[in-house]
């Protein structure tokens, strides 16, 4: 079974915000975040393509990739999630930090994109 697919069957089963979902939101986070990292790091190390000398020159494509933005807000709502359920349910500890550590991880990889959704999740933890 994969990560969404416990996420599915959760929600359907204890409601989109219910305290045994926190777990699945979390994984199915993490597995995005992963997955991202791997295609981040395989983009970089894909060769730089030699410009065409025959044909007119393109000016140089955006260096980011389109989608990443998207999947990055993805993979936040998910862990994000997560956050609000294990600290409305006073839940494990341990799996809220591992939220919070993945959280920090794709602020890292985001940049600036979602520093103001960082910011408002680091006041509720302080």
């Amino acid at each position: 079974m994969t990560a969404v697919e416990s996420l599915e069957i959760c929600v359907k089963e204890h409601g989109e915000l219910g305290p045994r979902c926190a777990v699945a939101y979390m994984e199915y986070g993490i597995a995005l975040l992963r997955m991202f990292e791997f295609q981040e790091q395989f983009r970089q190390e894909e060769p730089e393509q030699e410009p065409d000398q025959t044909g007119p020159e393109d000016p140089e494509p955006d260096s980011e990739d389109p989608d990443a933005f998207g999947d990055l807000a993805l993979i936040w709502e998910n862990l994000d999630t997560a956050r609000q359920i294990y600290e409305s349910s006073n839940g494990n500890q341990l799996e809220l930090a591992k939220v919070w550590l993945a959280l920090g991880d794709v602020a890292i990889q985001s940049g600036p994109a979602l520093k103001g959704d960082w910011g408002r999740s680091y006041q509720h933890w302080w």
